[in-house]
């Protein structure tokens, strides 16, 4: 599942050349850091395998919902890549960039992903009645193989080194 998934956010970020605006490790790194955010704002626990299945398996639309987030990580990351950017123009080769407005643009697709993605979880979950509260990121807890994804004062070790549970 974790591949198809990639495949599809790379696929919703391409270059005009047909490329992808992020490597394949920047791409694993968001699909999989916007499953903890998918988790605590459904309210459900799913586990991510070494061999990149996902336990108990997700209905389609949770699927797309974590392709959303994903995409959202993506923005996210990309408008800090382009932050820097400025515009230049050649005039011996007369062509020009204006560069500037692409974190602006980033930001754009983060706020219509978001807003549809709030929409969305909202629909699937009661507590998050308000899509608003979606906007916030779960800060309080931690992703390590093998731990679950929230604060445990007393954490029991676990045996299972090749399962993420978020």
């Amino acid at each position: 599942m974790l591949s198809d998934l990639i495949s599809d956010l790379k696929s919703n970020l391409t270059t005009a050349s047909g490329g992808c605006y992020l490597t394949d490790a920047q791409a694993s790194r968001v699909v999989e850091r916007a499953l903890p955010l998918l988790c605590a704002d459904l309210d459900r626990i799913w586990e991510l395998a070494a061999d990149g299945s996902v336990s108990p398996a997700m209905e389609g639309q949770v699927r797309e919902l974590w392709l959303l987030r994903s995409l959202m990580n993506a923005y996210r990351l990309m408008m800090a890549q382009t932050a820097a950017n400025h515009s230049w123009k050649s005039d011996a080769e007369g062509s020009s960039a204006d560069r500037k407005q692409e974190p602006t643009n980033w930001k754009n697709l983060l706020e219509v992903t978001g807003k549809e993605y709030g929409a969305a979880v909202s629909r699937r979950n009661p507590a998050y009645a308000d899509p608003d509260t979606v906007e916030m990121d779960y800060i309080g807890g931690f992703a390590e193989r093998g731990s679950l994804g929230c604060y445990d004062p007393d954490p029991e070790p676990c045996s299972c080194s090749s399962t993420r549970r978020f």
